[in-house]
């Protein structure tokens, strides 16, 4: 996992960041709004990502797959006694979708987010 790792972060220049998702992570974090990062990826990697790309101050909490002890990550949202009809959902996964959607999250709520 460590050389896996240690590939990635060589290679991270190589991946393509969402302008647009950016921009509106941007728009929500100026207007005060919560802004959780809540991902499947490991910590590492994913702060990786968010510093590569300036985007650590964005959010307000962050969440990562070591984080959730076993749970998906929208089973583990609800366990943070968030207002989740307040929650906008960004994601890219039809299966992460129908997930949000079993843990409550409406799908009037959800973004499918296409790259």
């Amino acid at each position: 996992a460590r050389e896996k790792e240690k590939c990635y972060a060589r290679h991270i220049s190589e991946t393509i960041l969402n302008k647009q998702l950016v921009k509106i992570l941007k728009l929500l974090k100026e207007s005060s709004n919560e802004t959780i990062l809540l991902t499947e990826s490991r910590k590492t990697r994913a702060q990786q990502v968010c510093e590569y790309y300036a985007l650590t101050q964005c959010f307000t909490q962050q969440y990562y797959l070591e984080d959730y002890e076993g749970k998906g990550k929208y089973q583990y949202l609800t366990t943070l006694k968030k207002s989740l009809e307040l929650v906008v959902l960004f994601e890219n996964e039809q299966l992460e979708i129908q997930r949000a959607i079993k843990n409550g999250i409406s799908e009037n709520q959800i973004i499918k987010v296409v790259f």
